[in-house]
């Protein structure tokens, strides 16, 4: 007889950029908010069978200092016709193999402004930021 395996899992999406640039009373960085939406499920033997409940998540994209929002909010605020000013940010890792050090960083790709997100972190902790973030794909640059 084998042994299963069930609890909850947490998929998530980063859904945009969203209404005007905003200064961060944490980080202090000027940016559009961002909106994540967060979908809880339950799962059997690690394959999502029952949706728990979805949340939506307003905050900064940089430190990630957010509040939960409730789907009609989250809707205005996605559908407001203020589009602001352009918005593109990149995540990435920077990994020095011989030192065993990781640093997550975001890129403004229109300013090139590198921001430090986190360093001397492990690789699993790497794909934690970039999950609360919303970031499906993450690039890994060796130095």
């Amino acid at each position: 007889m084998g042994t299963v395996v069930y609890g909850t899992y947490h998929f998530t999406k980063l859904m945009g950029y969203f209404g005007n640039p905003e200064q961060c009373s944490i980080c202090g960085r000027t940016y559009k908010k961002a909106v994540v939406k967060d979908t809880r499920w339950g799962h059997l033997d690690y394959i999502p069978l029952l949706p728990m409940g979805t949340k939506y998540i307003l905050g900064c994209p940089i430190c990630a200092d957010d509040k939960p929002i409730d789907k009609k909010t989250a809707q205005s605020v996605m559908n407001d016709p203020n589009p602001g000013c352009q918005q593109e940010l990149k995540p990435y890792i920077k990994y020095d193999k011989a030192a065993k050090y990781r640093e997550f960083d975001i890129k403004d790709v229109l300013t090139g402004e590198e921001i430090c997100v986190a360093s001397d972190i492990t690789k699993s902790q790497a794909k934690d930021i970039a999950k609360i973030r919303g970031f499906k794909k993450v690039e890994t640059i060796n130095i």
